[in-house]
């Protein structure tokens, strides 16, 4: 039984196309970084967005996003949406900021390992006089999407490396809009707005939208694998 587990779980993916949430950082007065010519952060974010949402309606999966205008959508909102659509993948677009404004190319954060982990089982006595374990269930669950990320971010990294994109780090972060929820996780960050450089390149729509076609080609085909094919401990 549990060698056919993982069998199960890729003939559901295949009848049941997956979700992709997109979540747009940033939003209303949530303004974000500042980009060499003063444009917000949050504009760029949901434009982004909107680029990968519409890449992605080439593939077989489906999508929904956190804000579709410029609105401020709280952690909690974000998490619950997560848990209501139970997604295959939850996506956070950003755009950085470095103090020198010397910094440059993308980077891709996953949740801590550490901050994914619930508190240990705790044994109860029901009325029926049976054991329950608490949390246990939830603690394994959340590790496994905690390496979940972690596999996902690295693949996808080296995919976009291949694709011309400079990915300057992949690292565990401690985010709360990625460390909340109970799915793969990323934030993506597209890179640097303030840079002299590279923040005249992401501020052209063409630059954008590159970005976008090459997210959503990878994700499309990552996110519709089962976490469970790809857990490496």
């Amino acid at each position: 039984m549990f060698v056919m587990a993982p069998v199960w779980f890729s003939l559901l993916y295949l009848f049941q196309p997956v979700t992709i949430l997109i979540d747009a950082g940033h939003g209303g007065t949530n303004l974000g970084a500042e980009a060499v010519d003063g444009t917000w952060e949050k504009v760029l974010t949901l434009d982004l967005a909107q680029r990968l949402e519409r890449a992605l309606s080439a593939y077989p999966v489906r999508t929904e996003m956190t804000r579709r205008q410029d609105v401020h959508v709280g952690l909690w909102r974000r998490a619950e949406m997560v848990r209501q659509l139970r997604p295959a993948c939850f996506v956070s677009l950003h755009f950085n900021a470095s103090p020198l404004k010397s910094r440059t190319g993308l980077e891709l954060y996953f949740p801590r390992e550490d901050l994914a982990k619930s508190p240990g089982a705790r044994l109860r006595a029901p009325a029926d006089g049976s054991l329950v374990v608490e949390g246990y269930l939830s603690r394994m669950q959340r590790e496994t999407w905690s390496i979940g990320s972690r596999n996902l971010a690295r693949r996808l990294a080296w995919r976009l490396d291949a694709a011309g994109f400079r990915v300057a780090q992949v690292a565990p972060a401690a985010f709360d809009v990625i460390t909340a929820t109970d799915t793969r996780a990323l934030l993506v960050e597209g890179g640097f707005i303030d840079h002299e450089k590279e923040g005249w390149k992401i501020l052209e729509p063409a630059y954008r939208e590159q970005l976008a076609v090459n997210l959503a080609r990878q994700l499309a085909t990552l996110c519709m694998e089962p976490v469970e094919n790809q857990i490496t401990w």
